[in-house]
C-alpha cells in the first residue's frame, strides 16, 4: 500500500513538474514577444511606447 502511494506521489510530482515547465515556456515566449514589440515601437516612435507602458 505504501508503495502504491509512493508511486502515485511520484507521478503527481512529475506531472506538476511538467506543467511548471510548460508554463515557464509559455511565459518566456510571451516575454520575448513583448520585448520584440517594445523594441519595434521604440524604433518607430519612442513616445508612443512610453504611453503604452504607462496605460
Amino acid at each position: 500500500r505504501d508503495r502504491m502511494r509512493e508511486r502515485r506521489n511520484r507521478i503527481a510530482a512529475a506531472a506538476s513538474n511538467k506543467k511548471d515547465k510548460d508554463i515557464s515556456k509559455k511565459t518566456k515566449k510571451k516575454q520575448e514577444k513583448a520585448g520584440s514589440i517594445l523594441e519595434q515601437t521604440v524604433e518607430t516612435d519612442p513616445c508612443s511606447s512610453l504611453h503604452e507602458l504607462l496605460s
